[in-house]
């Protein structure tokens, strides 16, 4: 049992529903304390968030990395932003406590994209080393990049041995912010209203380039055999996007092939290998019942 301020809150269970992910929460509550709900109802977000992110890393994240990942969503009022929906339901009462469960839907994607945005899905393959160059920025706009800094897997340095380089500036009344960000023959800009925002997106660009993705994820290909229809294909499809979206990092259904057993489904998936056997093991669970068979081909 995990207490949380003058309530008490139990993690129960984990489900799936698409790309949200429905964590159960037990809260006993003490009448006499006057707990408000809405505080109640945040430390449930929070909590729920916090097991997703563990869910969702490829690694053991430490505890004091993941408590300034939360407070970070905190300070700047972005835990609503990865709640899709919340429901409560009593489950007892009497003289002294409330028993309810809430139920929270999260949009695991969403959070998954964060942590990749700021560095944290990868941070045990690799450290960036960045060279920061500011023009103009007020103090706010300082304070608010120091800020999204401290919850990155980047360093900042003032010598050439760095990996990419970053400039950002802002207009004249700093109503509006622009940041580039260069990385060998690459290079990309970005505008916003919200210097988080800047530098999520332009971290965003970073890990999309080809180089980046081929330094963390190996391509494979999935083959599925003993597929009756078109039909059946495509459900299969929607079924395993669906169902693999917290572990592949990308999958697209590249064509089919008909043989005199059946139709033959193959997939391109990008994945970190450090999950190849999670992924065996969410196939071998999808597939079993329904007398299909898959194939794996490495090293494309």
């Amino acid at each position: 049992m995990k207490k949380i301020f003058s309530f008490a809150i139990i993690f129960i269970a984990l489900t799936t529903n698409l790309i949200a992910k429905e964590h159960v929460i037990e809260v006993n509550i003490p009448l006499k304390e006057n707990i408000d709900n809405e505080q109640i109802l945040n430390e449930c977000f929070s909590y729920s968030i916090k097991e997703e992110i563990e869910k969702i890393l490829p690694y053991k994240i430490d505890e004091e990395k993941l408590n300034r990942i939360l407070d970070y969503l905190k300070r700047n009022n972005l835990i609503d932003d990865f709640v899709l929906f919340y429901k409560e339901k009593e489950i007892e009462r009497n003289s002294e406590f409330l028993k309810k469960h809430v139920i929270v839907g999260l949009n695991s994607l969403q959070i998954k994209k964060f942590l990749k945005d700021t560095g944290f899905y990868y941070a045990p393959l690799y450290g960036w080393k960045c060279f920061i160059d500011l023009n103009g920025l007020n103090n706010k706009f300082l304070n608010d990049l120091q800020d999204i800094i401290s919850i990155s897997n980047c360093t900042s340095i003032n010598s050439s041995d760095y990996d990419v380089s970053i400039e950002i500036g802002c207009d004249k009344k700093c109503t509006l912010v622009w940041g580039r960000m260069n990385y060998k023959d690459y290079g990309w800009e970005v505008t916003d209203k919200s210097i988080n925002n800047l530098w999520l997106r332009l971290w965003d660009n970073f890990i999309k380039i080809t180089p980046i993705e081929k330094r963390f994820t190996k391509n494979i290909l999935l083959s599925i055999n003993g597929l009756g229809t078109i039909f059946e294909l495509r459900q299969i499809d929607k079924e395993l996007k669906s169902d693999l979206v917290l572990i592949v990092d990308k999958m697209k259904l590249a064509g089919f092939k008909v043989k005199p057993w059946g139709i033959v489904g193959e997939w391109n998936i990008q994945i970190l290998p450090s999950k190849i056997d999670v992924l065996k093991s969410s196939l071998d669970r999808i597939l079993s019942s329904k007398a299909l068979q898959y194939c794996i081909e490495e090293g494309l």
